[in-house]
């Protein structure tokens, strides 16, 4: 672990990325009219702006695996497909990819300026939806997805579920490595015992 100070270039690169792939996603959409791109095309440029201004990391993980696994897991989502395959109705998938996109707004809106990629510790956030899960992002994400996926079956999206599930785990602890050198977060977690899910895990 070292301290990190992101300088403006990797900020404005990252946030010009973002752009990028955003725009694309809501072209995708215009075109296709898929929900889910929609949603990356909303997701991504909020990202783009956050990458301006975010504070600089206090501390961070110089380990190549937590690295492999921050940046794998943020990839994953692109490659999910369509499909003609559907398990539940439209509507009941567009309503879990709205849920999820709620959620991880809320956590990105709370989180704010402490927002990263890679486990890093900046001000730790406690206010919102962090007073009930510790890691309300990752259930958006997940929210999302399942709804995607289930209204989307194919053997891609499965191989990318089996993925997903965890590289989540293992980047929530990668991140808690990294917060729990911070009294105030120790003090956090046991205040707010559920990760994923308020009152369960």
């Amino acid at each position: 672990m070292k301290p990190i100070t992101y300088n403006k270039e990797i900020n404005y690169i990252s946030s010009g990325v973002s752009l990028f792939v955003g725009l694309n996603n809501g072209l995708t959409f215009i075109n296709h009219g898929d929900l889910f791109n929609l949603v990356k095309c909303i997701l991504t440029i909020l990202l783009s702006y956050l990458f301006l201004e975010r504070s600089s990391a206090l501390v961070t993980s110089s380990k190549l695996k937590d690295v492999i696994i921050s940046v794998t897991h943020v990839i994953i989502p692109v490659f999910l497909t369509k499909s003609e395959l559907s398990i539940i109705p439209r509507l009941s998938g567009y309503l879990l990819i709205f849920s999820g996109t709620t959620i991880s707004t809320l956590g990105f809106f709370n989180l704010w300026k402490n927002f990263g990629v890679l486990p890093s510790l900046r001000e730790v956030t406690s206010q919102g939806i962090y007073q009930y899960i510790r890691h309300p992002i990752y259930l958006g994400y997940l929210v999302s997805i399942a709804g995607w996926i289930l209204m989307n079956i194919s053997t891609m999206n499965l191989i990318l579920l089996l993925l997903y599930l965890p590289l989540t785990i293992l980047r929530m602890y990668a991140e808690e490595n990294i917060l729990s050198t911070s009294l105030d977060y120790q003090a956090y977690s046991v205040r707010v015992r559920a990760r994923i899910i308020p009152w369960l895990i």
